[in-house]
């Protein structure tokens, strides 16, 4: 019957043995909402609530709603004093070093620092500010660095804008730019000026010798792209991971008394100095 169908769907989802009750929130409301609605409830006037016609359970059209508020009350959501019960982690200070170390390799930055003042306290034996001093010496050296590593990303950034927003489409669009570059290097005849009086009657004519510069540089993109996907499936490290693991192994050179990865996850965790 239904009734026996819910009270095992609520089986189901009871935790056995002592398991952490909220190890699912959706589980928790799915439970707490099957008991309610496997159980008949009164109506306010002291009589039994219209029941499913086959188990008894409140139907849908009966006056008595179910109180979800009481429900999710049985549930243990999250709420101020439960968080402060639990002495939840606010800082990478406050973190083991088994699960410091997890974070650091997924790349987080904060974990990484954290490892690295404590490897300096293990090795300098010094307190935690003494070991941020250090550590300030570590970001000097990285920061020594960062403008040239930056380089070729702005030259590309700004050939981009240059080109891509500006020049191109202002040579595909605007008739005196057009007009001039057709005259200085395509070296064609002007057309006459009623057949170029519109925007779109100029992208029409300056397309025969704009259409062939853009469709090669959009296949060299897309050739480059395809050849950084498939550099990616072998090992094979891009330009920008050759620059972080240059990076990471002239910081160690400088300072070869820590550990050699702790040192290289936290410079490459904050690559310009973040």
């Amino acid at each position: 019957s239904g009734r026996i169908f819910a009270a095992r769907v609520a089986g189901a989802h009871r935790p056995q043995h002592g398991l952490v009750r909220h190890r699912s929130s959706d589980s928790g409301i799915v439970q707490s909402v099957l008991r309610h609605l496997s159980t008949a409830t009164p109506d306010d006037d002291g009589g039994q609530a219209q029941g499913h016609p086959r188990d008894g359970r409140p139907s849908l059209f009966s006056k008595k709603t179910v109180d979800f508020a009481a429900v999710l009350e049985e549930y243990e959501h999250p709420t101020p004093a439960r968080i402060s019960q639990k002495n939840q982690r606010r800082r990478f200070s406050e973190f083991s070093n088994e699960t410091l170390a997890v974070m650091a390799s997924l790349g987080v930055h904060g974990a990484s620092k954290e490892r690295m003042l404590r490897e300096i306290m293990r090795v300098d034996g010094v307190s935690y500010v003494e070991a941020y001093a250090v550590l300030a010496k570590m970001n000097l050296h990285l920061e020594g660095g960062t403008s040239l590593h930056k380089l070729p990303y702005q030259a590309i950034i700004a050939g981009a804008w240059a080109l891509g927003v500006v020049l191109i489409p202002l040579g595909v669009f605007q008739k005196d730019l057009a007009i001039w570059f057709a005259t200085e290097h395509v070296g064609v005849e002007l057309p006459p000026m009623s057949e170029i009086d519109t925007v779109w009657k100029v992208g029409t004519w300056t397309w025969q010798w704009m259409e062939p510069i853009i469709g090669t540089w959009s296949f060299v993109l897309l050739a480059l792209q395809l050849i950084r996907a498939n550099g990616l499936q072998i090992d094979a490290k891009p330009f920008n991971e050759r620059i972080l693991t240059a990076r990471a192994d002239d910081l160690y050179k400088q300072f070869p008394e820590y550990e050699r990865e702790i040192v290289r996850d936290y410079s490459k965790s904050d690559p310009f100095g973040r």
